[in-house]
């Protein structure tokens, strides 16, 4: 049976933005020492938290369109209610950053950034970093380097809704194995042909994992808790392992190594796809009490925004790690405040913006959907987007 409510993914999208704020502001405090490295090498893998996302937009999007495929207004009401969700406060930065600012500030953004925009305005800003990475996206003032995976969410929400209408439901979960065993060909194929950015910011490499999270949603509607719930314990198993491998073969992965681009992007999508299985059946166990632990709730209720807005803070904080290096009495005791004060700061910003978001959020009644699935588990969280992952990248109905 179906949950209406989902508290406990909201929980797994709070740990993907922890994971984003550790590896952009964690990993950037200066590590001398042995342990000191091996922190910030942990920190680094914090680029994960987008992948986790993609599995919960794939998951999450996927049961949506299934839900609803039946329904008269099916195309209408997708596109409206993604449009209400992840479109106000996107463009809002993007016209704040080009279009007011610099009237009263000229030249604060950089001729780089200025040439690049054309494809943020367009949801396409992941191909700029296709061959030279996030570079072009990162200003002096402004950064939207991480706006990639927004993009890349934005493009799935453009070409699924078609391919879920048109593959017969039990099709679908034989396409989605399709797409997953194309994922490390693909990147494989892209390392080599492209530059060895095109694995991670190339959208045709990341849809093993939105396919993944895709195949999670025909499970729990296909197939019986048994079958899926082992398949979630397994999943978590196989996948840790593997990313615990390639991590202490290579001492490390970071987000451009091959182990990771190409490799650990397989194994990262098989553990969290058990995590999500597991979430959405922890109702009554201690893994959900964990998951619904306010604190998760919040960061996950506020993860849109603290993921859109966090790169724009980026370059405004960062300029203070070396005054917390000359104070801090040490490494542990000054990331931890560096990491909780940007965290902190990310979620009053967001929890400002969120006000915003809200005036375009109450528009979502009049797209309500007219089929009783409306109160689906994956319907019944609207109030979040995944950033990307975006997140959420992270995005969810």
């Amino acid at each position: 049976m179906l949950r209406r409510r989902i508290a406990e993914l909201d929980g797994l999208r709070g740990i993907a933005i922890v994971l984003v704020l550790l590896v952009h502001f964690g990993a950037v405090y200066p590590a001398h020492a042995f342990g000191e490295r091996l922190v910030q090498s942990l920190m680094t893998v914090g680029w994960c938290g987008v992948d986790l996302f993609f599995v919960l937009s794939g998951f999450l999007i996927t049961g949506i369109l299934l839900d609803t495929r039946d329904d008269p207004g099916y195309f209408r009401k997708f596109f409206a209610r993604r449009v209400l969700r992840i479109f106000p406060l996107y463009y809002a930065v993007l016209i704040g950053a080009f279009l007011i600012v610099p009237v009263w500030v000229p030249g604060v953004v950089d001729d780089g950034l200025r040439s690049a925009q054309t494809s943020l305005w367009c949801y396409l800003s992941n191909l700029n970093s296709i061959v030279s990475g996030a570079a072009p996206m990162r200003g002096t003032v402004f950064n939207f380097a991480h706006f990639w995976s927004l993009a890349i969410e934005e493009q799935f929400y453009l070409i699924w809704p078609f391919v879920v209408i048109w593959v017969k439901p039990k099709w679908l979960p034989k396409l989605c194995l399709g797409l997953i065993l194309l994922g490390i060909p693909t990147r494989l194929a892209a390392y080599y042909w492209i530059g060895p950015f095109a694995p991670y910011y190339f959208t045709p490499c990341r849809v093993e994992t939105l396919a993944w999270g895709a195949l999670c949603a025909t499970m729990i509607r296909n197939q019986p808790q048994e079958y899926w719930g082992q398949f979630a314990r397994w999943a978590v198993a196989i996948g840790a392992t593997g990313v615990t491998t390639l991590f202490m073969a290579n001492g490390g992965l970071h987000f451009i190594a091959p182990a990771a681009t190409i490799w650990s992007q397989t194994f990262f999508a098989v553990a969290f796809s058990g995590c999500v299985l597991l979430a959405y059946d922890s109702e009554s166990t201690r893994l959900g009490s964990w998951l619904r632990w306010h604190v998760l709730q919040t960061l996950g209720k506020y993860s849109y925004g603290i993921y859109v807005m966090h790169g724009l803070l980026q370059v405004f904080l960062w300029q203070f790690v070396d005054d917390l290096v000359r104070v801090a009495p040490n490494y542990y005791v000054g990331v931890t405040c560096y990491v909780a004060a940007c965290g902190v700061g990310c979620l009053c910003l967001a929890r400002v913006t969120w006000e915003f978001e809200k005036m375009f959020l109450k528009l979502k009644s009049y797209f309500d959907y007219d089929t009783p699935e409306h109160q689906t588990p994956v319907l019944a969280i609207e109030t979040v987007n995944s950033p990307s992952g975006e997140a959420s990248t992270i995005q969810q109905a």
